[in-house]
C-alpha cells in the first residue's frame, strides 16, 4: 500500500495540463455499423504557466438483431454515445494555482427490469468544476466549486385500443458541492488538515393527480472534519481524526390534504 500515493502522484503528474504534451486522433471502424472515432489536444503557454488539455469522443453501432416484441421494438435505439472534456490548469502566481474542468456525456441506455422487461431511454450528464489552490504562511489552502447535472429520460409503451403509444419520463438530478481545506505541517513530525464543506443536492418531482407545482425534494449537507498526523518514527505514526454532519431532507411542493405527508414532514425526518 506505500506505493499508492506514489503511483496516484505519478498519474496526476503526467495528467497534469501543466506537464502534458499530446496530440492524436483515433479512428475505428467494423461490422454490425461500428463507428468510433476520439482524439485529444493539449496546449500549454509558452511561459509554462499554463495547459489546457482536450478531449472528444463518438461512438455508434447497429444493436444485435435479434428477435423483439413490438413494444421492445419501437423503444430500443441503436447504441451512440457522446462525450467532451476540457481540463485547464494555470500557474497564476508562485503560490497560487487555479483551475477549471468542463465535461459532457450523452448516451442510450438500456436496462432489463427484474421480470424480464426492457428499460430503455438515454442519460445526458454534464459538470462543471473549479479548484484554487493557495500557498500560504498558515499552510496550504484549497477551494473546490462542483455543479454537475443529470438528466434521463425513459421511455415507455402504452396499449391503447387503436395501437401502442409511446411516452417520454424524464427525471433531472443536481448537485452542488463545496469545499474549503486547509493542510499545514507542525515542524517534521506533525500534520494537520481541517476542512468544512456544503452539499445540495435535489431532484425535480413528477406530477402528482392534480397537482402541477411539485418542486423537488433536496438533501442538503453541512460538514466540517479534523485530522491529526504524528510521524513517532520511521515504523510507527499516529492518527486521529473527526468529522462532523448536519443533514437536512426538504421538499419544496404544492400541498394537498390527500398526501400523507407535508413538507415540514421532510426537514423534521432528517435533522
Amino acid at each position: 500500500y506505500a506505493f499508492l500515493p506514489v503511483i496516484s502522484k505519478l498519474i496526476d503528474l503526467i495528467r497534469n495540463p501543466l506537464n502534458e504534451s499530446v496530440s492524436n486522433v483515433t479512428v475505428r471502424a467494423g461490422t454490425t455499423g461500428l463507428l468510433e472515432a476520439s482524439g485529444v489536444a493539449t496546449f500549454q503557454l509558452d511561459d509554462g504557466k499554463g495547459g489546457v488539455r482536450i478531449s472528444a469522443s463518438h461512438f455508434e453501432a447497429d444493436r444485435f438483431d435479434t428477435p423483439l416484441s413490438a413494444t421492445d421494438a419501437l423503444l430500443r435505439d441503436d447504441p451512440e454515445d457522446d462525450k467532451f472534456s476540457l481540463d485547464a490548469l494555470f500557474q497564476v502566481s508562485d503560490s497560487i494555482q487555479w483551475g477549471a474542468e468542463v465535461t459532457y456525456y450523452k448516451g442510450v441506455i438500456g436496462t432489463v427490469e427484474p421480470r424480464g422487461r426492457g428499460q430503455y431511454g438515454t442519460i445526458e450528464d454534464y459538470s462543471m468544476k473549479t479548484t484554487l489552490s493557495v500557498d500560504t504562511s498558515s499552510g496550504k489552502w484549497n477551494l473546490a466549486m462542483h455543479q454537475n447535472v443529470n438528466e434521463e429520460g425513459r421511455r415507455s409503451v402504452v396499449q391503447l385500443e387503436t395501437g401502442l403509444l409511446l411516452l417520454n419520463n424524464t427525471i433531472k438530478a443536481k448537485g452542488l458541492f463545496v469545499e474549503l481545506s486547509n493542510f499545514r505541517s507542525i515542524g517534521s513530525k506533525t500534520a494537520v488538515r481541517f476542512s468544512a464543506g456544503y452539499k445540495d443536492d435535489k431532484v425535480d418531482q413528477f406530477g402528482i393527480g392534480p397537482l402541477t407545482d411539485t418542486g423537488h425534494v433536496g438533501l442538503r449537507t453541512y460538514y466540517g472534519s479534523a485530522l491529526w498526523n504524528y510521524a513517532a518514527s520511521d515504523k510507527l505514526s499516529l492518527t486521529a481524526s473527526f468529522r462532523w454532519d448536519y443533514i437536512n431532507l426538504r421538499r419544496t411542493a404544492d400541498e394537498a390534504a390527500s398526501l400523507p405527508f407535508n413538507n415540514d414532514d421532510f426537514g423534521s425526518f432528517s435533522e
